[in-house]
């Protein structure tokens, strides 16, 4: 068990690549959502308020992500067995995290569809939404190879 910082700290380093990729991604939008705002008719109100929703989701993992490393040092010192299965929440709450946003985004991308099919805002959104939800599946694979570790190290 005394290895358990160490493989907590090897698995989030795999999914810190597509986390950053997820953040890139929204600064991809706000940026060119200043530039189609100036555009007549274009809808970008909808997405623009879910921005901070996803800055709120990210604080949320990584204070999780916290918790995580938290537990993982706790459980290493701990001689109580199963002490190591308190690091589980925070993962299953780092799994969660972007949920609400994820199904937002979603909801906006609709709405655009039934707007204007060929709105810039749309074509932003399903450019960089399709690589912001692979990205969260990507984190969210390995946070589960993490539980399969932990729950391996419990048997």
């Amino acid at each position: 068990m005394a290895d358990i910082v160490n493989s907590a700290y090897n698995h989030s380093l795999q999914w810190q690549a597509p986390l950053t990729w997820m953040r890139v991604n929204i600064a991809y939008i706000r940026s060119e959502l200043d530039e189609l705002a100036g555009l007549e008719d274009e809808p970008t109100d909808g997405i623009t308020k879910l921005l901070p929703q996803f800055e709120a989701s990210l604080a949320r993992f990584i204070q999780e992500e916290a918790r995580l490393f938290l537990e993982a040092r706790t459980g290493e010192r701990s001689p109580a067995p199963g002490a190591i299965s308190r690091m589980l929440l925070p993962l299953m709450a780092m799994r969660s995290a972007f949920d609400d946003f994820k199904q937002s985004f979603h909801l906006e991308v609709m709405r655009l569809r039934l707007i204007d099919e060929d709105c810039g805002t749309l074509a932003l959104c399903h450019c960089c939404g399709a690589e912001m939800f692979s990205s969260h599946t990507k984190v969210c694979e390995e946070i589960g190879n993490l539980m399969e570790t932990i729950e391996a190290n419990l048997r």
